[in-house]
């Protein structure tokens, strides 16, 4: 039988590495080039298209002093993963290369049975580590720096198991210790994220105050996020306390939660509380009938909150209130729904802001906007009342009263759709216009909407 070919040999080495690198990094794109074991060309280049991150990795047959030291001076420029087919202890050149390495600002010396040893480390039953572990393994390739070997994986896997043990002694001194092995493993923004999520999962077992235990500084990347908050959602044992959750709502966006798979259906309400609907951003909002309600049985004024399909969706009573962060083309709208008539929904416009209104009667078509009066409903009103016509409004732009944000809405009730004009608008801000305006029929009342109305509302059609 014919021997494979230098080719084969090649690819079956990259094969390998890339599987090793997945294991730890499931948001890594990992390419190859048609180079192997070259001096100053990568063998392989790992991105992280998200992040808009790219690190040249370099595969050596063997770690040889002086030759790997000058190396890493060399490659410093680009930020490179140096990845050791050989343990670097085997050459006896591990300290050396450690302390060349830790000079640079951020070039990754590791070898592959180090590599092999952290994809192993910290399992627990059905073979998935604990979510610090797996924080530390997901931040490796993208973060990395200085030496990693076997000894420090066992360090850095210890100390993040302490670190969430229910013994605050023994939970306070691991995470000191995985402070300080991280920083000589990962560059500074690495090891700052590592040590944040430490903290929040110190917090989200105790009674202790969270602004004691978190920096609230920046956000979680997207692949912390993946780990740390299903976990943190599934758990019932973890504390309802505001807090807690204000501080996590403050560390994502919407547009990152919409980007994790991992949270597909599962009830994130505690995370969307008055800050996060003050700091989340949508750009628009389409409602649509809940048609699991059930009148008798379910409350109308509570909200349940979850990502469905890429999108935050908030189930209150008989309707479905569903969002798009950044990109309008997610929510398409109805194609046959009914417009409003005026009359039903003149108090609610009362209550708001209207720049402008386009009505549709029988026989004419109308506008009134801010610039040809200064206040839209009470011409609305009039023109209503003197011309005889049966008068239905198709879209309306509204503000609501005291905004910061001071963002203009355009409702469309044909459509059902409430569409910011411009980049985006608080989530609260535009639930509250759609579900008032577009939910009009079937008025409901959470305690998060930000208008306060009479309490008729107007007839159901």
């Amino acid at each position: 039988m014919l021997a494979d070919s230098p080719e084969q040999i090649i690819s079956s080495v990259k094969s390998i590495v890339s599987e090793e690198i997945a294991s730890l990094d499931s948001g890594v794109e990992i390419s190859y080039t048609e180079y192997f074991n070259h001096t100053y060309m990568p063998d392989m280049v790992l991105s992280w298209p998200r992040q808009n991150e790219v690190r040249p990795l370099y595969l050596r047959s063997s770690f040889r002093e002086g030759v790997t030291e000058s190396e890493v001076r060399g490659l410093e420029g680009t930020e490179p993963v140096v990845l050791g087919l050989q343990s670097a202890t085997e050459g006896g050149v591990e300290d050396t290369i450690r302390e060349s390495a830790r000079s640079t600002r951020r070039v990754f010396v590791t070898d592959i049975g180090s590599i092999d040893s952290f994809g192993r480390a910290g399992a627990v039953k059905g073979g998935q580590s604990t979510p610090l572990v797996e924080v530390l393994k997901s931040n490796l390739f993208r973060a990395g720096r200085g030496f990693m070997g076997s000894e420090d994986v066992t360090t850095l896997t210890e100390a993040a198991e302490r670190a969430v043990s229910s013994d605050p002694e023994v939970s306070a001194s691991g995470l000191r210790d995985l402070e300080e092995a991280a920083s000589g493993i990962y560059a500074e923004d690495g090891a700052y994220q590592i040590g944040r999520v430490g903290r929040i999962l110190q917090a989200a077992g105790t009674s202790m105050s969270i602004q004691s235990q978190l920096e609230l500084e920046g956000r979680l990347s997207e692949s912390d996020i993946r780990i740390v908050l299903p976990y943190l959602l599934r758990r019932p044992d973890v504390s309802d306390n505001l807090e807690f959750w204000s501080a996590i709502s403050r560390l994502v966006d919407l547009e990152s939660l919409e980007n994790v798979i991992e949270l597909e259906g599962l009830d994130i309400t505690r995370l969307v509380n008055p800050d996060s609907l003050k700091s989340w951003s949508a750009c628009r909002a389409e409602l649509a009938l809940n048609n699991d309600f059930d009148e008798e049985f379910d409350s109308a004024d509570v909200t349940r909150w979850s990502i469905r399909a890429g999108k935050l969706s908030a189930i209150t009573g008989p309707w479905n209130l569903v969002f798009a962060s950044t990109d309008k083309r997610k929510l398409k709208g109805a194609s046959d729904a009914r417009e409003a008539n005026w009359d039903d929904i003149a108090r609610i416009a009362r209550a708001l802001i209207v720049e402008s209104a386009s009505l549709r009667g029988i026989t004419r078509r109308l506008s009134v906007g801010a610039e040809e009066s200064s206040n839209v409903v009470r011409d609305v009103d009039e023109i209503t009342r003197a011309l005889e016509d049966n008068y239905r409004v198709r879209k309306l732009d509204v503000r609501t009263p005291g905004s910061e944000s001071d963002s203009v809405i355009d409702v469309d009730f044909k459509k059902m759709l409430a569409t910011v004009h411009g980049s985006g608008a608080p989530l609260g801000e535009l639930g509250t216009v759609a579900l008032l305006l577009l939910g009009h029929r079937y008025q409901v009342s959470p305690g998060w909407l930000e208008v306060e109305l009479p309490d008729e509302v107007g007839d159901k059609d």
